[in-house]
């Protein structure tokens, strides 16, 4: 019963198991037919693109992590100033934080929205457009990333299956040649003996024995090629696809990643909920305009604490304005800078991530060159012939 177990083995069935998208990149080298040139080349610019792709995310990246630090910059600038000038922007500042408080009591009359979500807008006002049309663009971007990255997974595991239920066919075809050759020699030995016990005219007999087992044999014969072709066309198939979901996933992480920073800056959790917000502070802002133009003590002041900030060379004094009790309060410039340092490390970790794409991308190529010493030029050439983006 076990020789016969093991020739007809019984393909047990594959459970798929839910798909986790984590943040690593599979470069899977074991169905990978390097000596096929488009392959090669085909694997070797995925490697490139996820290069350019990391690369082109990293300039974005310094450039707001530049401004980010500008900003904290200015602060120790602004802390490390002599107790005299520190006493003068101080006094500023605190006419600036009455003045500001009187214009509150105008606002109280029926705010639109709170009095921290507009101080958020206010720092950020024109950023806010661009960054609403950002999020609500990676938010329908992400849905669409998700949806390719599962789509992609279930054709990968899809493909996987059927290479699974190839294999087992292809043992079965063996399992049913054996079968089939141990018949015909059954046969062919039950009419030798009925020849030479009985006499009896068996030609016809060893004939039809031999030509049906023939027939099996090439029946079996082509079908176990089929598969073998097939096995070959899924196997380059599942390469596809895996270069396919690594470069789909680095949008996808990138993209993530994106979208947490967007609702971090922005205070929000949503795209809708940051449209919302800027429509009520739109309004709000009407409304505090009409008092503003009455507050000329407050212009006068604003003006001042500007020349003030500008004469310690601070980048961007116009900052200050909308945060004057930092200067006052230490620990309102904690807060502050504490904001600042979120922002910062929400930057670093994602131009990490970019840096860290583009060295496994460069180890996979240095890797693979190792690995094959034959194509070593061919990728080399492939490098240096990579045009600029």
């Amino acid at each position: 019963m076990g020789f016969w177990k093991n020739l007809f083995r019984k393909y047990k069935a594959y459970e798929d198991e839910e798909t986790d998208f984590d943040e690593e990149l599979i470069y899977d080298r074991e169905n990978l037919h390097i000596h096929d040139s488009r392959e090669r080349k085909r694997y070797v610019h995925g490697c490139l693109d996820q290069i350019a792709d990391a690369s082109r995310e990293l300039d974005a990246l310094k450039k707001e992590y530049n401004v980010v630090t500008s900003y904290l910059t200015d602060m120790e600038e602004v802390e490390s100033v002599p107790p005299q000038m520190k006493a003068q922007l101080e006094e500023t500042a605190q006419h600036l934080m009455v003045l500001h408080d009187s214009k509150n009591q105008f606002r109280e009359r029926e705010n639109r929205i709170s009095d921290e979500l507009f101080q958020v807008f206010e720092q950020m006002e024109d950023e806010v457009e661009s960054g609403l049309a950002r999020l609500e663009e990676a938010e329908h971007y992400q849905k669409l990333v998700k949806s390719d990255l599962r789509r992609l997974d279930n054709e990968r595991r899809s493909y996987a299956y059927r290479h699974r239920e190839l294999e087992n066919d292809m043992d079965n075809y063996k399992g049913m040649a054996l079968i089939c050759f141990i018949t015909m020699m059954v046969c062919m030995i039950i009419l030798f003996v009925l020849q030479m016990v009985l006499h009896l005219d068996v030609k016809m007999g060893y004939i039809l024995a031999i030509c049906a087992a023939a027939l099996v044999m090439v029946l079996l014969y082509v079908r176990h090629e089929d598969a073998v072709q097939e096995i070959d066309h899924v196997e380059t198939t599942i390469n596809k696809l895996i270069q396919l979901q690594n470069t789909v996933k680095i949008r996808y992480v990138n993209n993530k990643n994106l979208l947490d920073y967007l609702q971090l800056k922005f205070h929000v959790s949503s795209g809708k909920e940051l449209r919302e917000n800027w429509e009520n502070y739109q309004e709000e802002k009407e409304a505090r305009e009409m008092y503003d133009t009455v507050s000329k003590d407050y212009r006068f002041y604003q003006d001042d604490l500007v020349k003030q900030l500008r004469y310690l060379r601070v980048k961007d004094p116009e900052i200050w304005l909308r945060q004057p009790e930092a200067l006052v309060d230490p620990r309102e410039m904690v807060e502050a800078r504490h904001k600042y340092i979120l922002r910062r490390q929400s930057l670093r970790s994602q131009m990490e991530y970019n840096q860290h794409i583009a060295t496994a991308a460069q180890d996979e190529i240095r890797a693979l060159a190792a690995d094959y010493p034959m194509y070593q030029e061919e990728i080399l050439q492939m490098v240096t012939e990579r045009p600029e983006d």
